[in-house]
C-alpha cells in the first residue's frame, strides 16, 4: 500500500516534468539551496521556494534511541517484527493508533502517559451530570479493554539489555518494580524542522522550537519564500499539509488564494475512532463562548456513513455537538 501512494505520487511528479533531487537541502542564499545527496552536492536556483520540511519524532536523552527495539513512528509503521510486549510512551493519537495495530497482530500493549486522559487535545471530562456520556471518559473504558493504561504516569528510566527494554516508571500507576519490554515506542509528540535547513542564509525567520511563522497566503517574512505543513504550526496534520499546499503554489501562480480555515478536522484510527471538528468545551470557555453540549446517539447521524460501507455499526458510539445557545455551527465527535 506505501509503495503503491508513493508510486503514484511519483508518477505524477514524473507526468508533470518534475525533477526531484534527493538529498539533504539547505539554503545557501535568498534564492539558492544545496543539495548534498548520494552522488555529491547539487546547487539548485529558484525564484519561489516552498518550504515543507515537516517534523521529527521527539527524543528524550535518557533512552537509548540508537537500540533498534526503542522505536518511533516510522519504525513501528515498518511492521518488522510483531513483540510480545510492547511499551507505547506516550497517549496521543499516534501512540494509540500504532497500539491498535500491534494489539491487532496479538501484542500485549502498555500505555503511559503523564496527563490524567489520553488524547490530551481532546475534551477533558467535565463536571457534567453522570447521564451525559463524555467522549474521552467513554473512548477510555473501550480501549482499556484492549490496554493497559498508566494515566499520570512517566517513564523516568530506559536501560537496553540482551533480554529486553526495562523501563523504570513512577506516577499513579507505576508499577514498584521496573518493566521488561520487548519493544519500546516513543510517541511523545514531534518537534518542527526548521533548525535544519539554514534558513536564516535566505533571512527566513525561525522560531526557537524550529516553527516558521507565515502569513495566511503561507509567506513568510521573505516575501517569494513559502512555507507548509508541520514546520508552520499545529495542528500537525497532513490533510491541513495538503491544503496549505495547494494555497501557497496558487499564491505563487499570481492567485489571491489565502489559507483561513475556520475548522481543522481530527481523526485517531483507533478501535473505536475517534474524531473531532470545531471548538472542544476547553476552547469555547477561553474564548468566552456561551454555550451548550448535546450527546446523540449514532443512529441519528446514520447518513454520514453511508459510503463507509465496511463500517461496522457500534450502538456505544455517540456524538457531541458544541454550540453558541443561539446557532448550531461548530460539532464535535
Amino acid at each position: 500500500m506505501i509503495n503503491q501512494l508513493t508510486g503514484g505520487l511519483a508518477g505524477m511528479a514524473k507526468g508533470r516534468k518534475v525533477k526531484v533531487v534527493n538529498g539533504l537541502g539547505k539554503f545557501t542564499g535568498a534564492n539558492t539551496l544545496e543539495v548534498e545527496g548520494e552522488n555529491g552536492k547539487t546547487v539548485i536556483n529558484f525564484d519561489n521556494a516552498i518550504i515543507a520540511a515537516g517534523s521529527r519524532p521527539i527524543q528524550l536523552p535518557f533512552i537509548p534511541h540508537e537500540d533498534p527495539r526503542i522505536w518511533d513512528s516510522t519504525d513501528a509503521l515498518e511492521l518488522k517484527e510483531v513483540p510480545e510486549r510492547l511499551l507505547v510512551m506516550g497517549g496521543g493519537i499516534i501512540g494509540l493508533e500504532m497500539g491498535t495495530v500491534y494489539h491487532a497482530l496479538g501484542s500485549q500493549i502498555d500505555v503511559v502517559e503523564m496527563f490524567d486522559q489520553v488524547i490530551p487535545a481532546a475534551d477533558k471530562d467535565g463536571e457534567n451530570p453522570p447521564r451525559c456520556r463524555r467522549i474521552v471518559k467513554v473512548f477510555t473504558k473501550r480501549i482499556s479493554k484492549k490496554f493497559n493504561l498508566m494515566l499520570e504516569t512517566k517513564v523516568t528510566a530506559v536501560e537496553a539489555k540482551e533480554d529486553g527494554i526495562y523501563v523504570t516508571m513512577e506516577g499513579k500507576k507505576a508499577p514498584a518494580e521496573p518493566q521488561r519490554y520487548d519493544a519500546v515506542l516513543v510517541a511523545i509528540g514531534r518537534v518542527p524542522n526548521g533548525k535544519n535547513l539554514d534558513a536564516g542564509k535566505a533571512g527566513v525567520e525561525v522560531d526557537d522550537r524550529g516553527f516558521i511563522r507565515v502569513d495566511k497566503q503561507l509567506r513568510t517574512n521573505v516575501p517569494h519564500i513559502f512555507a507548509i505543513g508541520d514546520i508552520v504550526g499545529q495542528p500537525m496534520l497532513a490533510h491541513k499539509g495538503v491544503h496549505e499546499g495547494h494555497v501557497a503554489a496558487e499564491v505563487i501562480a499570481g492567485k489571491k488564494h489565502y489559507f483561513d480555515p475556520k475548522v481543522i478536522p481530527s481523526i485517531a484510527y483507533t478501535e473505536p475512532e475517534v474524531a473531532w471538528v470545531g471548538l472542544t468545551e476547553k476552547e469555547a470557555k477561553e474564548k468566552g463562548i456561551s454555550y451548550e453540549t448535546r450527546h446523540l446517539p449514532v443512529g441519528c447521524f446514520w447518513s454520514c456513513y453511508r459510503f463507509r460501507l465496511r463500517r461496522r455499526y457500534d450502538q456505544a458510539d455517540f456524538r457531541q455537538r458544541i454550540s453558541p445557545c443561539d446557532r448550531w455551527c461548530d460539532c464535535r465527535h
